[in-house]
This record gives structure tokens, sequence and C-alpha cells, in this order.
């Protein structure tokens, strides 16, 4: 089986349920799990919604990126899981903590999408890590939150670093807008054929 980790543009509540179920159902094949993180709360004044190693927060006790690969062991001891398709799929406030979840050395984590998400290297782990991963990047150039130039360098640098990385569009800005199922499904397709080492129309390949 496939696995599929969820860090939404927000905290993960009950209300992102129902989408992440329509993501299940329609832009995924039969042979994948999906697991969805809620972001932890450590204290009340927390700004960073998923907050890492590196963008840390006060009573904080675990960052993300080990909170989401406790969740993944909790799936592999009771599934069977082919680990050349762990992915994660975030977006907005998710992207970073995916980001850095995919830098951790040791991850679990094969490929990632990350959607209309900020990129900012300072704030992660070794870009040297992402080598050999890759990363499917989904950005509206209209987008006037999370800045497209973000999803350009997300796209160059990690693929400097050795990393497979591709950068798609969607038209309307901000948000999921369009063919939403459609999108996430190329974007699925395509971290499943770069796990076979031959992504389609990798930016990446110079």
């Amino acid at each position: 089986q496939k696995l599929l980790v969820v860090l939404p543009g927000g905290d993960g509540s009950a209300e992102f349920l129902p989408f992440v179920k329509r993501i299940k159902k329609y832009a995924l094949s039969d042979d994948y799990l999906v697991v969805q993180l809620i972001a932890p709360k450590w204290n009340e004044q927390q700004r960073i919604v998923w907050p890492t190693a590196r963008n840390s927060v006060q009573g904080q006790k675990m960052p993300v990126e080990e909170y989401l690969e406790a969740a993944v062991r909790a799936v592999v001891k009771r599934h069977e899981i082919d680990n050349t398709h762990v992915y994660t799929l975030s977006w907005s406030s998710g992207g970073p903590a995916a980001y850095a979840a995919s830098l951790r050395k040791d991850t679990p984590i094969a490929g990632s999408l990350v959607a209309m998400s900020v990129f900012k290297p300072k704030q992660l782990p070794a870009i040297r890590r992402a080598a050999g991963k890759s990363y499917y990047i989904l950005h509206s150039q209209q987008d006037n939150i999370c800045p497209y130039r973000m999803a350009v360098d997300a796209r160059d640098t990690l693929a400097k670093y050795g990393a497979k990385t591709t950068l798609a569009e969607y038209p309307g800005g901000h948000g999921w807008r369009g063919d939403v199922f459609g999108n996430i499904r190329e974007g699925i397709a395509w971290l499943e054929k770069s796990a076979t080492g031959s992504p389609p129309d990798s930016d990446s390949s110079q």
C-alpha cells in the first residue's frame, strides 16, 4: 500500500476531514491510505500553525517533523506500506512543515506535493538532504498571500541540491481553485513516476 500524509493549510481540525475524504475518493487510487495530521496547540497565543524544530513556539514538546514521523511509524506497524510511496500533501501554512519533514535525516518521506505555500530555506534543515527526493510544487501566479517567487525558488533551490522538482500552475490566486482533485491527482501521479526514476516533464532535469 501507499501512504499520503496530509498537513492542511490550517490546524487540521474536524472541518478539514470532509475535504480530505474527497481527496481520498477523487484524487487517489484505491491502494492509498491517508493520514490527516492535526496541528498541535502548545500555548494560547500560538501564531505558528505547524511549529517545527527551527520555527518553534513556547511550550513546544515536539516539532511537527517528529510528530509526522511518529504518525508514519504508527501506520507502518498496522499496514504493509511501500516506503518508496510515502508522500505528504500540504498547502498554505502546512507547506513549511512538509518541507522541513522531507529534509530530516532518515525521513520516511519520499515525495512532497506542496501547494500555495511559502519556502524559507533559513527555517529548514540542511537543504542538501533534498537529494533524491521529489517535490511537486503547485502554485498560482495570482497568489497575493504566498508569493509565486517562493514557489520558483523552491523548485530551483531543491533541484540545485539534487531533488527532482517541478512547478505546476493553476489560475485564480490563493486557495483551492479550478480542477482541485484533478490537480492533486496529477501531482501524486508525478510523484509516483518520480519514485520509479522517470518523472514526466521534470523542471530539475537540467
